[in-house]
C-alpha cells in the first residue's frame, strides 16, 4: 500500500518505534540505537519485542527529564549540520502524536484490506 508511504503496516510500526528511539533515546538521552529494519521483524511477537523496549526508552526518558520539560536540549537531526535546541515537552509531543497519526493510517490500510478494527481510540478504565 504504498499510496501510505510505508508499504505495508509493519514498515510503518517500525518507522513509528524509529522515532521514539531516534527522537527520546538519541536525540535526548544521547545513545546510538540502531534502526529497526522492519523486513527483520518477522511476526507479531517480534514487534511487540520492538515495543517492548520503546516503552522501557518512554519510561527512561520521562524519568530523566520529569522535572524539566522545558529544558532544552542541544543535537543535531541527522538529516541537518545544524544544531537545534529542543524540549522534553516537544519531543514527547511530537513522538506521541507521530505515532498516533501512523496508527490511523495502518487502521485505514486495514480497513482497505476488508478488515474491520477494533474501536482503539477510547479505552475506558477496567470495570467501567
Amino acid at each position: 500500500m504504498e499510496s501510505f508511504g510505508g508499504g505495508s503496516m509493519r514498515s510503518l510500526q517500525a518507522h513509528a518505534a524509529d522515532c521514539y528511539r531516534f527522537w527520546l533515546g538519541g536525540f535526548a538521552l544521547k545513545r546510538t540505537l540502531p534502526p529497526v529494519p522492519a523486513e527483520q521483524v518477522l511476526h507479531v511477537r517480534a514487534m511487540r519485542e520492538v515495543f517492548a523496549g520503546v516503552d522501557l526508552l518512554v519510561g527512561e526518558f520521562l524519568n530523566e527529564f520529569e522535572d524539566q520539560p522545558d529544558q532544552e536540549i542541544l543535537g543535531s537531526p541527522s538529516w541537518q549540520e545544524d544544531a537545534v535546541a529542543i524540549t522534553p515537552l516537544w519531543l514527547f509531543t511530537h513522538t506521541a502524536t507521530h505515532e498516533f497519526h501512523h496508527k490511523g493510517q495502518i487502521l485505514s490500510m486495514g480497513r482497505q484490506l476488508g478488515y474491520s478494527p477494533m474501536m482503539t481510540d477510547l479505552y475506558y478504565p477496567e470495570g467501567k
